[in-house]
């Protein structure tokens, strides 16, 4: 599997805090100078309001992690071999964010990065019919 046009590509998202959804939302999968990443909202990565930075969510939710949906070109599939993969992306490690956000601080530009590298192993959970998740460790680029 190889990540498919990354100009192309569009990628579904679900801000979670834990296992717990919070929001859906979208972003796009870009490559620049050899790196990917996802780009997003800001106010997805953070569940709060881009101006007044009130939480987003009733419950007051802030998302930990992120479940994006990325297309994948996978080869022996016939003709266009797309297929849509989940990966969970961690938003936050050792009280730091693992997102990249616009250096304007206020008003704050609503738009935000996930840095990923499609060659290093991501956590996946896949949901079987039988209501068992299955979880493990996948990268984006395997053959």
């Amino acid at each position: 599997m190889r990540i498919r046009d990354a100009s192309m590509s569009v990628v579904h998202l679900t801000m979670r805090r834990g296992t717990q959804p919070l929001a859906v939302g979208s972003g796009v999968l870009y490559e620049r100078n050899g790196k990917y990443y996802i780009a997003t909202a800001w106010h997805n990565l953070t569940g709060r309001h881009s101006e007044s930075l009130r939480p987003l969510s009733k419950t007051s939710g802030v998302p930990d992690n992120v479940v994006a949906v990325v297309p994948l070109i996978a080869d022996g599939l016939g003709p266009s071999g797309a297929v849509r993969m989940p990966f969970t992306l961690p938003l936050e490690t050792d009280e730091k964010t693992s997102y990249l956000v616009h250096p304007k601080g206020w008003p704050r530009i609503d738009v935000a990065v996930i840095p990923i590298d499609p060659d290093a192993p991501l956590a996946q959970e896949l949901h079987l019919s039988t209501g068992d998740v299955l979880q493990q460790q996948c990268s984006m680029q395997m053959s």
